[in-house]
């Protein structure tokens, strides 16, 4: 065994010392390739690329050097809040064209949903930024982003005061009125009606919009003047919905509705309302409830009963000012609201809530005209008269609260507001002795039908009353 390990040893060792010099050669060989790759690595610049032809020599327009180059007029969106701040800035960047602008903005109302970034882009001056912009940019689809951002800082108390005193209020009326490229423009106006529709709804916005008083607790602690040069007022304000009534009613309706909601919300403050008597605004609205009066198409047509229960919402809140009511009257809109009341009255009355809870109201309101109150016996529909269509309606409501309450369900508001606006004109009208007279004569003619209904439908009318004694209704 020890012979054949000794053997062994003595062939490799001499194998070994056989191929020495041819190892040593090639191990010096691949030294020097190392050395020529080492060199080449330190003079030449490598980008990164999954193509290999890409990789050497270094094209500095192709890879990261010509990044800036390449991104110039693109608009990104990146982490905050460094991207706010590159949004805000590519508006105004002469090398952003109209495509990434309309980005920018889509990009921006993205990120102001929240309360807090609203207030940010605020702080920022985005407002006159957008209306500069919208000077620079004539395109539609751009306008209708920009209005629709300045409508989602609308929703701010902070967002109102901006728009209104940095110029985004007059580039709205602006847009409003510009009746160019309409077809094209068409969501772009709307978007426009939209910025005074939600200021409209704001507490402190519809104020500051008809210069009313703020209440309590809505003052701005930096109420500091606002950068536009043109003070746009309420007049203004009023001008451009009631231009959007008369001459897009039948064409856009959707911004028609938006119109006279906004009008609907300024006459809710006492200011709005002596505004809208300024001008041609109760006409102007009061001749397109009655073009509604004439037929019952739109009654099928949910957004169209959407657009009348608004204008009878600007009727109502015109009628609670004496100067309002009797314009209406010189205007014969009791009669419009009659025939409507005629062509709907008997319709169901959880399909058009909305609707009988605004014409009720109109109704209360202008009952206190004499006039009205002395046409009360006159026929509604050729054989029942207006006070006995306002009972059956009545009665016809209270049936509806009974079933409710028999299921032990709540009446929905709507019903509850229109029953007690149907009780306030039944007030009025039994001023007039004739209607007294008739009143005592139906309340008989329903004791004789043997149930409780006249017991409870007469305390309904005149308990609590200076009629109470007259018509036995006390307790």
């Amino acid at each position: 065994m020890p012979a054949f390990i000794l053997v062994f040893s003595l062939v490799f060792f001499f194998l070994f010392f056989l191929e020495l010099p041819s190892i040593v050669g090639v191990a010096v060989k691949e030294g020097g390739n190392t050395r020529q790759m080492a060199e080449a690595a330190r003079n030449v610049r490598h980008y990164v690329s999954d193509c290999l032809q890409e990789r050497h020599p270094y094209d500095a327009v192709k890879a990261f050097a010509g990044r800036p180059e390449r991104d110039k007029g693109l608009v990104y969106s990146g982490l905050q809040p460094l991207s706010t701040d590159n949004w805000i800035g590519s508006l105004s960047d002469p090398t952003v064209g109209t495509t990434q602008r309309v980005r920018t903005l889509r990009l921006l109302i993205a990120h102001s949903a929240s309360q807090e970034m609203k207030i940010t882009l605020l702080r920022k001056s985005i407002v006159p930024v957008v209306v500069a912009a919208l000077n620079n940019t004539p395109d539609a689809d751009f306008e209708c982003q920009a209005f629709s951002l300045l409508r989602s800082l609308c929703i701010l108390p902070q967002g109102c005061h901006s728009v209104i005193g940095e110029g985004g209020l007059e580039a709205a009326i602006q847009a409003i009125h510009d009746r160019s490229n309409l077809e094209a423009r068409l969501d772009a106006r709307t978007m426009a009606v939209m910025v005074l529709y939600q200021i409209s709804f704001n507490t402190a916005g519809v104020r500051w919009l008809l210069g009313a008083d703020v209440p309590p607790g809505f003052e701005l602690l930096d109420d500091s003047a606002g950068s536009s040069t043109l003070v746009m007022t309420k007049d203004d304000v009023i001008a451009a919905l009631v231009f959007v009534v008369e001459n897009d009613a039948h064409t856009a309706l959707d911004m028609l509705l938006y119109a006279v909601t906004s009008l609907a919300q300024l006459t809710a403050v006492t200011e709005g309302i002596f505004a809208v008597l300024q001008g041609n605004t109760v006409t102007v609205v009061g001749s397109l409830l009655r073009s509604h009066t004439l037929d019952t198409h739109w009654l099928v047509e949910e957004e169209k009963v959407r657009v009348v229960a608004q204008l009878l919402i600007v009727m109502w809140n015109v009628a609670l000012e004496q100067r309002g009511v009797e314009h209406l009257d010189e205007l014969g809109v009791a009669d419009d609201l009659f025939r409507l009341f005629d062509m709907v009255h008997k319709r169901p009355l959880w399909l058009f809530g909305p609707l009988f809870r605004a014409l009720t109201g109109a109704l209360s309101a202008v009952y206190k005209l004499l006039s009205v109150k002395m046409q009360s016996l006159e026929p509604l529909n050729g054989e029942t008269s207006r006070i006995e269509a306002l009972y059956q309606f009545l009665r016809s409501i209270n049936k509806s609260v009974s079933l409710s309450r028999e299921a032990e369900r709540e009446p929905h508001p709507n019903m509850v507001a229109t029953l007690k606006n149907v009780v306030l004109c039944t007030h009025f009208a039994a001023e007039v002795k004739a209607v007294r007279d008739f009143t005592h004569k139906y309340l008989k003619e329903m004791t004789e039908e043997g149930t409780t209904e006249a017991f409870y439908f007469r305390r309904q009318l005149f308990y609590s009353t200076k009629w109470e004694e007259e018509f036995d209704a006390s307790v």
